[in-house]
């Protein structure tokens, strides 16, 4: 198990690693070093970080477990030599064992909270056992769901929040979990409240934050957390009824009380943690009233990061591997805030008072080598800006017209220049009359549909879930037939799901080759066709293809390695001692 960060942000992989109860070593790598996470079962049970970060003292002290002169007595006194600090402290009596075990995992959480704050990296899992994470035989285990939950609350602002939750734009969630299973997540009484929202029904994103009462960030951090710990029932917005406003969910007084068993499980799991009696409900304030959120503390169930938080700086080669869209001057306003009202109106009018004479490239803003990437990238990013729902909160609801008409423009760009064949003989005829927009708009947003089926499909294809991801691919072959992507990842579902044989499946990707000649994936899951069939050869070269045309693909780069390996091992006769033996006669 490999790959980089980017790909597999750590929610992603600590929760991975916990459905499959591994037990080992998932070794981060970057340019500050290596930072090692040491998991038992799937909990994470102890965090090696470079330098000397969150030591053991210094967590007892702000614990309030040693005192101020205690602490730095200790300090001038090390242990012996071979001897650990937290043993001389046992030793002397100045501590107990429940509050060593206490300091401990509060020092795993530390530990492992600061490598949210990781973008960059690449990252390998070892399976194996190790003797790590033990305090008397005592497993100091941390639960993934809280960890993930307050590291992301920390660490990821509003704009990585909102690009995570992407997929869920247009849908309404529900909560599965019960108050013990909230009571994993280690919230406290404001994200409580809208842990209970969450149980009494469905809800959009901007209703869920309005009823709230909060900032989107933690509201976010916390929808997220769910999400992708796979706690959250998603359906369309348009299928089920939804909850709207603060006055559609009344809240009793103790509506997120816990009972004694979930507060049981609670200490047991987060130590210091207690959640609050009752969640009174907030009152309705603008978020411009509210005051800002005190800072989360050890005994509310987050931590306080010290002032000197330390942040890595990014590879140098990290830039290079992004797609780079310049942000377009005209639309700056809409993406600071608090915007200036009146600056935005005056650009978005002038953007609507020119897309209609711009090429499809200007209206991207983007240069006509401009790849496929580039076009996704900067229409997902227009898009967003231009989205007629989108500013009805700033009160510019009367230039819906003029923003419907820029959405259109933006739309047709992206089905025009997302195709190779459609953008090369779009740049042919460029300066003569242009296609319908009505017919682009609704080819636009028909590609724009299987695309988003397709990233859903995918993901739930990562988590196992083949019947999901069989629903949503089949939805985004449908939708666009000619694209070899979607056949190739519903192939390959079907192939997961034991609905389709490698042999058929070796002609639906040929076929899907044939449809999208640059689709690296195609070619990657064909070789694992061929591969099962014995076919290693071939397998070989077309794992090298798939490499070729995406070089972040490990996982194909492995394979090569693998088969050069045993074809290593079968040229050498088998082994280091078969050199010695004798031929037979």
């Amino acid at each position: 198990m490999n790959g980089n960060l980017a790909d597999d942000p750590l929610p992603t992989l600590l929760h991975q690693l916990f459905g499959q109860k591994a037990t080992g070593i998932l070794r981060i790598l970057n340019r500050a070093g290596r930072h090692d996470v040491y998991l038992r079962n799937g909990y994470p049970v102890a965090v090696v970080l470079p330098g000397s970060a969150e030591l053991l003292g210094k967590v007892l002290f702000e614990m309030g477990i040693l005192d101020e002169a205690t602490y730095k007595k200790t300090l001038a006194e090390p242990p012996p030599s071979g001897q650990r600090y937290g043993d001389m402290l046992l030793q002397k009596g100045l501590v107990t064992e429940d509050q060593m075990r206490l300091a401990l995992k509060a020092q795993v959480r530390r530990k492992l909270h600061r490598l949210f704050f990781l973008n960059d990296g690449s990252y390998e899992f070892e399976a194996g056992e190790h003797d790590q994470g033990l305090q008397k035989q005592e497993s100091l285990r941390i639960h993934p769901a809280r960890a993930i939950y307050h590291g992301v609350r920390s660490a990821w602002n509003a704009d990585r929040l909102k690009g995570a939750l992407f997929l869920l734009e247009n849908r309404a969630v529900k909560c599965t979990l019960e108050n013990e299973g909230v009571a994993r997540y280690g919230v406290g009484p404001d994200d409580g409240r809208v842990a209970e929202l969450l149980k009494r029904g469905y809800w959009t994103l901007p209703d869920l934050v309005e009823a709230s009462g909060l900032p989107p960030q933690p509201v976010h951090a916390l929808v997220y957390a769910l999400y992708i710990t796979e706690t959250l029932d998603i359906k369309s917005a348009a299928e089920v009824p939804r909850l709207r406003k603060r006055s559609d969910t009344p809240l009793p007084p103790n509506a997120s009380a816990p009972s004694a068993e979930s507060m049981n499980t609670m200490r047991e799991i987060s130590g210091a943690y207690r959640m609050p009696s009752q969640v009174t409900p907030l009152p309705q304030k603008s978020h411009s009233q509210m005051s800002p959120l005190p800072g989360p503390t050890e005994s509310s169930g987050a931590y306080k990061m010290p002032s000197g938080a330390f942040k890595f700086p990014s590879p140098p080669h990290a830039s290079s591997q992004r797609v780079r869209v310049p942000t377009p001057p005209s639309v700056t306003g809409l993406d600071q805030g608090p915007p200036d009202v009146d600056s935005v109106r005056k650009q978005l009018l002038a953007k609507a008072g020119v897309v209609e004479t711009q090429n499809l490239f200007e209206v991207l803003e983007l240069p006509q080598t401009a790849t496929k990437d580039e076009v996704k990238q900067a229409y997902f990013v227009a898009a967003k800006r231009y989205h007629p729902d989108r500013l009805v909160s700033m009160g510019l609801e009367s230039l819906r017209n003029d923003v419907e008409k820029i959405f259109r423009r933006v739309s047709e760009a992206y089905g025009t220049l997302f195709d190779d064949g459609r953008r090369n003989e779009y740049k042919s005829t460029l300066g003569k009359p242009k296609e319908d927009d009505a017919a682009a708009h609704a080819k636009a947003m028909k590609m724009l549909e299987a695309d988003m089926a397709l990233r859903r499909g995918e993901i739930l294809l990562k988590k196992n879930d083949f019947t999901g991801a069989i629903r949503e691919l089949e939805q985004a072959a449908s939708l666009d037939p000619q694209n070899g992507e979607h056949l190739a990842y519903l192939t390959w579902a079907r192939v997961c799901a034991g609905q389709t044989a490698y042999p058929d499946a070796k002609n639906l990707l040929n076929q899907a080759i044939k449809l999208s000649p640059m689709c690296a994936r195609a070619y990657y899951y064909l070789a694992v066709c061929l591969k099962e069939e014995k076919d290693v050869d071939r397998a070989y070269n077309m794992f090298r293809k798939a490499h070729e045309l995406d070089s972040r693909m490990l996982e194909a780069e492995r394979e090569m390695r693998l088969i050069n390996m045993r074809r290593e091992k079968e040229k050498g006769g088998g082994g280091f001692f078969d050199r010695f033996r004798k031929p037979h006669k």
